[in-house]
């Protein structure tokens, strides 16, 4: 009797996957293992990217412009603080706009994004935040989730 052989079906290259609208982790992986992919000749469609050995640059995250508002009649200086500015209190400084309110703007990607305000030296949650969360310093932080 005959052996029977398995045929297998050759592995894509480098720049199929890259090329792949949507590269899964079974063909990247398979990518990965196999042996060094055969010189390919670039297509009319290829990238000049691609063609030059350099990887196309990638797309500038998606941001949204959030507001910021706090109503502190009495205050003298009030700031933003978050983990979108490392929490430093004189990054972003709020602006005094009428009747005591306080307000700044700042593009911010899609995420879920913690803060607070700091009003003349004291760290004050945003008492109109939707969402809050207990910190490290057994305080609040207010929570704001952007999307894109």
């Amino acid at each position: 009797m005959a052996k029977k052989t398995k045929t297998t079906k050759p592995l894509p290259s480098a720049l199929t996957v890259a090329n792949s609208t949507q590269p899964n982790s079974q063909t990247a992986l398979a990518t990965a293992k196999s042996a060094p992919a055969e010189a390919v000749k670039p297509s009319a469609s290829t990238p000049k990217a691609m063609v030059r050995g350099k990887n196309p640059s990638p797309r500038a995250p998606q941001t949204a412009k959030v507001t910021f508002t706090l109503l502190e009649p009495r205050a003298r200086r009030v700031s933003l603080c978050g983990e979108f500015n490392a929490w430093s209190p004189t990054a972003t400084p709020m602006n005094q706009t009428c009747n005591g309110h306080w307000a700044t703007s700042l593009a911010l990607p899609p995420g879920r994004h913690e803060y607070k305000f700091v009003v003349d030296g004291h760290w004050v949650p945003d008492p109109n935040a939707q969402q809050h969360e207990f910190n490290g310093y057994g305080t609040l932080n207010s929570v704001v989730e952007v999307r894109a």
